[in-house]
C-alpha cells in the first residue's frame, strides 16, 4: 500500500463551502509525500508554492510564513493541477490532518478549472486519532503524543506533511490505524 500524505497552505479558511468559487480561498502551497507500507518509509514527494491571483494578507503570512515576495515568481494553480491530480491518484490512500479541509481545497481549485480528481480512500488523522486522548489533537500535539518532541516550522506544508507522514507510519506499525 502506498499512501499520499499531504497538506495545503491557503489564503484563508473555508467559511462556507457553498459560497461562489470566486469567494473561496486559494491554495498557495501543496506538499505530498508517499508513505510506503512495505518499506515503512517516506519516499517520493511533490511540492510547490503556488501564486494566487491576488496578494496574500499579512494574516496569511503571519500564520504560514509565506510572503508575497516568495510567491511573486511562482506559477498559478492551473500550472500544477495535473501534476497534483496524477500524484494523488497514483496512491491507494490519501492521509491528511483535517482531511476534509485539504481535500475540499483541492476540489475547489479543480472546480475553478473544470477538472475533477478521483480520490483514493481518505484517512483523516484528526478523526482517526481522537481516541488517543479523548479529543481532537492538533498536529503538533499528536506529534508530541507519539514521539515526545515537537517539530519545527508548523503551518508550512512540507514540515507538516513530513511530521504527519512519520506519525502515520508509526500508527500503522503499531496497528493503531
Amino acid at each position: 500500500m502506498r499512501a499520499c500524505v499531504f497538506d495545503t497552505e491557503t489564503t484563508d479558511l473555508i467559511d462556507n463551502i457553498g459560497r461562489p468559487l470566486d469567494r473561496q480561498p486559494r491554495v498557495i502551497e501543496f506538499f505530498g509525500v508517499t508513505a510506503d507500507h512495505e518499506s515503512m518509509s517516506l519516499t517520493d514527494s511533490l511540492g510547490m508554492l503556488i501564486k494566487p491571483p491576488f496578494n496574500v494578507t499579512e494574516e496569511t503570512t503571519r500564520i504560514t510564513g509565506i510572503t508575497n515576495e516568495m510567491l511573486k515568481d511562482k506559477l498559478p494553480f492551473q500550472a500544477h493541477a495535473q501534476k497534483i491530480i496524477d500524484y494523488i491518484e497514483s496512491h491507494d490512500r490519501v492521509v491528511a490532518h483535517n482531511a476534509k479541509y485539504d481535500t475540499d481545497m483541492i476540489d475547489i481549485e479543480l472546480r475553478r478549472l473544470n477538472l475533477k480528481i478521483n480520490w483514493p480512500e481518505v484517512v483523516c488523522t484528526v478523526e482517526a486519532t481522537e481516541y488517543l486522548q479523548g479529543y481532537r489533537l492538533s498536529l503538533g500535539k499528536l506529534h508530541m503524543a507519539r514521539f515526545g518532541v515537537d517539530f519545527d516550522d508548523h503551518h508550512r506544508a512540507e514540515p507538516d506533511t513530513r511530521a504527519l507522514g512519520n506519525i502515520y507510519l508509526d500508527l500503522i506499525k503499531e496497528d493503531m490505524l
